[in-house]
């Protein structure tokens, strides 16, 4: 199983005079509660593929279940800025915490490679000690095949 990330998340560069925090949604759309931006259209969610070779050319239909936990680094901006919850637009990935397990299911593959792309956005964290800067918060994915009905 690979996982490949299509799309870094970004969350553009952004300044504050009190904390609050910025939204990046799967889809895209920006929300921001006590940030400024210091420029428009560098906000986007990350695109992650996760891609299952069964090894051989079978047809045989494969009923893929896989848990993914999603890490970020601590901190950016100094310390004073980190995620506090992720979103996926996968069917079942409502918000979620970093660590927390995720279901993906890839259903009726009957080719070698079974794959699904998904977005993955977040919410920015920002305390009022940050400074401003640009901010792209490495994630990192980690997932377990649990079944292949």
């Amino acid at each position: 199983m690979s996982i490949t990330p299509d799309q870094e998340l970004q969350f553009g560069d952004l300044v504050t005079t009190g904390g609050g925090y910025r939204e990046v949604s799967p889809q895209g759309q920006v929300l921001d509660v006590g940030l400024v931006s210091l420029s428009t259209g560098t906000a986007h969610p990350a695109r992650v593929t996760v891609r299952y070779d069964r090894g051989d050319n079978s047809r045989d239909r494969l009923n893929l279940r896989i848990q993914m936990t999603f890490t970020a680094s601590q901190s950016a901006g100094g310390g004073a800025a980190r995620i506090s919850r992720f979103q996926t637009d996968l069917p079942n990935g409502t918000s979620f915490a970093p660590g927390q397990i995720v279901e993906l299911q890839i259903a009726d593959c009957v080719t070698r490679i079974c794959e699904r792309t998904f977005n993955l956005g977040a919410r920015l964290q920002v305390d009022p000690q940050f400074k401003g800067s640009q901010v792209a918060i490495p994630v990192g994915v980690d997932a377990t095949l649990i079944s292949t009905e």
